[in-house]
Formats: C-alpha cells, sequence, structure tokens
C-alpha cells in the first residue's frame, strides 16, 4: 500500500523489485476466519503442549489421518524438549502483557506447600495451585491452576497499572528478594518468596522552586505509593555446594555444614574487598599517569 487511503480501499500494488527501500506488509485480518488474538496463540502454542481441545481450537491437529498423527507426535516431543530447556535455566516461557510478574509470582505459589495466612495470598495460592490441598505438586497428577482466576483475583489484565482515580487501589505482586555473594564474592539479589503490595494514590508533600523568584513553595501532589500488605517465604530449603570428599562427613556431622558455609562466606568476602582494593588501586594509577600527561 502506498498510503493510508490505499490500505482502507484495499487496493494494493505489486513489489516492482525485491529492494524497494523498507517496506511493511499489512493485510486485513478476515474475523470471520480468526483474529489477531488467535493468530499470536497459534504461534505459542508450537512450543507448548495444551491439549487436544485447546490445539483444535487453535486449528492445530484437526484431521486424524497419519500425517497428522505424526506430526502431533512429533510437536508433543518438541513441546517438552522447551519446556526441559526452559526448566534448567529458568526462562519464562511466555508473559502477560501489563500484569508485572504474574509469571514468577504464579511459579512461586505452586512451590509452596502450605497456605500463607493473608486471605488474599491464600485465595491465590489456591488458584495457581488448582486447589487448596496442601502439600507437594508431583508430576503427572494433571493438577492445573486457574490462571484466568488468578488474573481477575489480581484485579483483571490492568491490575499491574497505576490506579488512576484518586481513592483507588490495586493489587500487585513483588518479589521477595534478600542480598548474597555469588561465588566471585559479588553482592547479588536472590528471589526468597514474594510479596502482596497494595498501590494507591497520597497526597505527598513536594517542595518547587520558582524560576524567577527563587522562591520555595511546598505543595500537596497526587503520588503513587506502595504499601507491602504481606509476604511469604516460598523457597525454605537452602542449597550449598561443598567438595565431594567433604560430603560423607558433613552427612554424618551436620554442624560442620554451618563451618564450611562459615568459611566459603569469608573466602567470598576476602575476595570482594581484594577486588575492590585492586580496582581502587587501578583508578588511583590511572588518575596519576592522566596527571603527568602535559595539557
Amino acid at each position: 500500500f502506498d498510503s493510508r487511503d490505499h490500505l482502507l480501499n484495499g487496493s494494493a500494488r505489486p513489489v516492482t523489485h525485491a529492494k524497494e527501500g523498507a517496506q511493511v506488509e499489512v493485510s486485513r485480518i478476515n474475523r470471520d476466519i480468526s483474529s489477531g488474538a488467535s493468530y499470536a496463540m497459534k504461534y505459542l502454542l508450537k512450543t507448548v503442549d495444551a491439549g487436544d481441545a485447546l490445539n483444535k481450537q487453535a486449528g492445530l491437529f484437526v484431521d486424524e489421518d497419519a500425517d497428522t498423527r505424526k506430526k502431533k507426535k512429533q510437536h508433543e516431543h518438541n513441546a517438552r524438549r522447551v519446556d526441559a530447556y526452559r526448566s534448567v535455566w529458568g526462562l519464562n516461557q511466555g508473559q502477560l502483557f501489563g500484569i508485572a510478574k504474574c509469571l514468577t509470582a504464579w511459579d512461586e505459589l505452586r512451590r509452596l506447600t502450605t497456605a500463607p495466612k493473608h486471605k488474599l495470598l491464600k485465595k491465590l495460592w489456591a488458584l495457581a495451585r488448582g486447589g487448596d490441598k496442601p502439600g507437594r505438586i508431583e508430576a503427572g497428577v494433571g493438577q492445573r491452576g486457574d490462571a484466568v482466576g488468578f488474573v481477575k483475583a489480581l484485579g483483571g489484565l490492568d491490575a499491574g497499572r497505576t490506579p488512576t482515580a484518586k481513592t483507588a487501589q490495586r493489587f500487585m505482586l513483588g518479589r521477595l528478594v534478600e542480598d548474597a555473594l555469588n561465588a566471585y564474592g559479588e553482592t547479588i539479589t536472590r528471589t526468597k518468596g514474594i510479596t502482596l503490595l497494595m498501590k494507591q494514590k497520597v497526597k505527598t508533600p513536594l517542595q518547587k522552586v520558582n524560576g524567577k523568584t527563587g522562591e520555595v513553595k511546598t505543595k500537596l501532589l497526587w503520588r503513587t505509593a506502595s504499601t507491602v500488605v504481606a509476604s511469604v517465604r516460598t523457597r525454605l530449603t537452602e542449597w550449598m555446594l561443598i567438595p565431594k570428599k567433604l560430603a560423607q562427613q558433613i552427612l554424618e556431622r551436620p554442624q560442620m555444614l554451618e563451618q564450611h558455609a562459615k568459611e566459603t562466606l569469608g573466602i567470598k568476602q576476602r575476595y570482594r574487598e581484594e577486588q575492590t582494593i585492586l580496582e581502587a588501586t587501578r583508578l588511583a594509577q590511572a588518575a596519576r599517569v592522566g596527571a603527568a600527561l602535559p595539557a
């Protein structure tokens, strides 16, 4: 299409040559056949085994011939490979647009074996796990969560947005994190659970300076504030890499694990301090060299 009017009239022209500048091919969606959502869902389902009902709804593997059954079997195999890769590296397979950390909260709540005490968190926990029965969800049991109910309980598809009305309140889920040291002695943040946040508009005193007179005035302006309503730890097991030669001794004497952890932490801290000193020395040397150079 050469212009918007040509697009609205449906009067397209063929490409004159292969490299005719930057182009975008635009096609109107026939609503009688499909929609943009179904088009996106079809691509998503290529890496997810959603079951026969949803696959047929999306137009995948509709026929019952031998060729279709072969493709379906290959699709299930590919989906398992993608899921294994995602699980190993901790990758999100998809993300609901507009809802911050929704899938992270979903996974963390499914990890939790007992119900949280807070009423809303308990409801979200039951929706994510597909029931209020405590305990670990074993693989292959077919216990599926209610994603639609989970999103609705958070306030719908716009739950992560800033509340518009001055009296409005919105709930959202965040990560419960704590500082730790990695293998290189660097300070990192690790996810240990989730927090339930309430976002609301509050009047906040802000100072404004008059550019002409320099007068400072304090005004009350509406700003969005986030308040932690409740939090729950979902990762209750601590893992630590230990030398293989010490494994049997630590199993026989658990108190050795705490001693080994303290020694490892000390090594990491000393390594970090040494790196900080080396970096400061390097910067000081660079500054001296720069000062010695002629202007």
